[in-house]
Protein backbone atom coordinates (compact mmCIF):
# COMPACT_ATOMS: atom_id res chain seq x y z
CA UNK A 1 0.00 0.00 0.00
CA UNK A 2 1.26 3.69 -0.75
CA UNK A 3 0.64 6.36 1.37
CA UNK A 4 0.38 10.30 0.35
CA UNK A 5 0.31 13.01 2.79
CA UNK A 6 1.23 16.75 3.79
CA UNK A 7 3.72 15.73 6.87
CA UNK A 8 5.68 18.07 9.80
CA UNK A 9 8.54 16.19 11.10
CA UNK A 10 9.85 16.56 14.43
CA UNK A 11 12.12 14.91 16.36
CA UNK A 12 10.79 11.56 17.78
CA UNK A 13 12.13 11.18 21.56
CA UNK A 14 10.04 7.98 22.53
CA UNK A 15 11.80 5.04 25.53
CA UNK A 16 13.88 3.58 22.62
CA UNK A 17 15.14 6.38 20.83
CA UNK A 18 18.80 6.12 20.07
CA UNK A 19 20.67 8.68 18.10
CA UNK A 20 22.26 6.97 14.87
CA UNK A 21 26.02 6.43 14.14
CA UNK A 22 26.16 9.96 12.70
CA UNK A 23 24.37 11.42 16.16
CA UNK A 24 21.31 11.90 14.74
CA UNK A 25 17.80 11.04 16.64
CA UNK A 26 15.29 9.34 15.09
CA UNK A 27 12.06 11.30 12.72
CA UNK A 28 8.45 11.12 13.35
CA UNK A 29 6.57 12.32 10.22
CA UNK A 30 2.94 13.88 11.71
CA UNK A 31 0.38 14.15 9.14
CA UNK A 32 -1.15 17.00 8.85
CA UNK A 33 -3.38 16.16 5.33
CA UNK A 34 -3.49 12.36 4.28
CA UNK A 35 -2.68 8.82 5.97
CA UNK A 36 0.41 7.78 7.11
CA UNK A 37 1.28 4.60 8.57
CA UNK A 38 1.52 3.74 12.71
CA UNK A 39 4.64 2.95 11.74
CA UNK A 40 5.95 6.63 10.63
CA UNK A 41 9.58 7.14 12.95
CA UNK A 42 12.82 7.24 10.37
CA UNK A 43 16.45 7.66 11.06
CA UNK A 44 17.55 10.72 11.37
CA UNK A 45 20.37 10.18 8.59
CA UNK A 46 17.99 9.43 6.43
CA UNK A 47 15.64 12.65 7.28
CA UNK A 48 18.04 14.69 6.79
CA UNK A 49 19.21 13.44 3.57
CA UNK A 50 15.35 14.03 2.50
CA UNK A 51 15.74 17.48 3.13
CA UNK A 52 13.10 16.91 5.83
CA UNK A 53 13.72 19.49 8.65
CA UNK A 54 12.09 20.48 11.74
CA UNK A 55 9.14 23.60 11.41
CA UNK A 56 8.48 22.70 7.90
CA UNK A 57 5.63 20.81 5.94
CA UNK A 58 6.39 18.43 3.23
CA UNK A 59 4.15 16.09 0.63
CA UNK A 60 5.30 12.46 0.92
CA UNK A 61 4.74 9.01 -0.32
CA UNK A 62 5.41 6.22 1.92
CA UNK A 63 5.82 2.69 1.10
CA UNK A 64 6.55 -0.76 3.02
CA UNK A 65 9.59 -2.93 1.64
CA UNK A 66 11.00 -5.91 2.89
CA UNK A 67 14.13 -5.35 4.19
CA UNK A 68 16.70 -8.68 4.67
CA UNK A 69 19.27 -8.96 7.54
CA UNK A 70 21.87 -10.54 6.11
CA UNK A 71 23.37 -12.10 9.14
CA UNK A 72 20.07 -13.64 10.23
CA UNK A 73 18.22 -13.52 6.56
CA UNK A 74 15.10 -12.30 9.06
CA UNK A 75 12.68 -9.93 6.71
CA UNK A 76 11.36 -6.92 8.12
CA UNK A 77 8.61 -4.33 6.24
CA UNK A 78 10.58 -0.78 6.47
CA UNK A 79 9.27 2.13 5.80
CA UNK A 80 10.76 3.90 2.51
CA UNK A 81 10.06 7.42 2.17
CA UNK A 82 9.98 10.19 -0.71
CA UNK A 83 10.00 13.84 -0.14
CA UNK A 84 7.82 15.25 -3.01
CA UNK A 85 8.66 18.97 -1.77
CA UNK A 86 8.14 21.20 0.76
CA UNK A 87 4.70 23.11 1.38
CA UNK A 88 4.79 26.44 2.23
CA UNK A 89 2.72 27.52 5.42
CA UNK A 90 0.57 30.00 3.06
CA UNK A 91 -0.17 27.16 0.51
CA UNK A 92 -1.39 24.85 3.71
CA UNK A 93 -3.50 27.99 5.05
CA UNK A 94 -5.20 29.46 1.75
CA UNK A 95 -5.89 25.57 0.18
CA UNK A 96 -6.73 24.46 3.52
CA UNK A 97 -10.22 23.24 1.98
CA UNK A 98 -8.44 22.06 -1.02
CA UNK A 99 -6.61 19.39 1.22
CA UNK A 100 -9.22 18.31 2.99
CA UNK A 101 -11.57 17.46 0.39
CA UNK A 102 -8.79 15.83 -1.91
CA UNK A 103 -6.35 14.52 0.83
CA UNK A 104 -8.46 14.22 4.35
CA UNK A 105 -7.73 15.16 7.62
CA UNK A 106 -4.25 14.20 8.87
CA UNK A 107 -4.88 10.46 10.14
CA UNK A 108 -2.48 7.65 11.33
CA UNK A 109 -3.39 4.18 10.28
CA UNK A 110 -4.15 1.90 12.93
CA UNK A 111 -0.71 -1.06 13.95
CA UNK A 112 -1.73 -4.30 12.72
CA UNK A 113 -1.21 -7.37 14.88
CA UNK A 114 0.52 -9.19 11.95
CA UNK A 115 1.23 -12.04 14.44
CA UNK A 116 -2.30 -12.82 15.39
CA UNK A 117 -4.00 -15.59 13.89
CA UNK A 118 -7.39 -14.91 11.40
CA UNK A 119 -10.59 -15.76 13.00
CA UNK A 120 -12.00 -19.00 11.37
CA UNK A 121 -15.80 -19.14 11.10
CA UNK A 122 -17.47 -22.27 12.75
CA UNK A 123 -19.58 -24.27 10.48
CA UNK A 124 -23.48 -24.81 11.82
CA UNK A 125 -23.73 -28.56 11.95
CA UNK A 126 -27.06 -30.22 10.94
CA UNK A 127 -29.90 -29.52 13.12
CA UNK A 128 -28.01 -27.82 16.07
CA UNK A 129 -29.04 -23.97 15.52
CA UNK A 130 -26.48 -21.19 16.84
CA UNK A 131 -27.71 -19.01 19.77
CA UNK A 132 -27.36 -15.27 18.97
CA UNK A 133 -27.32 -12.96 22.24
CA UNK A 134 -29.09 -9.78 21.24
CA UNK A 135 -28.21 -7.07 24.19
CA UNK A 136 -31.00 -5.51 25.88
CA UNK A 137 -31.13 -1.80 24.81
CA UNK A 138 -32.45 -0.75 27.93
CA UNK A 139 -29.59 -2.41 29.87
CA UNK A 140 -27.04 -0.20 31.92
CA UNK A 141 -24.23 -1.04 29.86
CA UNK A 142 -21.98 -1.01 33.00
CA UNK A 143 -24.18 -3.19 34.96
Amino acid sequence: MSYFAIVTPSEFRGAKAKEDVNGKMPVILNPIFGLMPYNRIINGSIAENLGLEFGNSYLVSAVFTDNVNPATGEVRQQIQVTNLGIIPTTDLALSRKKFLDQMGAGKVEGAVDVSATKPTIKEEEEGEPIDAVVPDSDADPLG
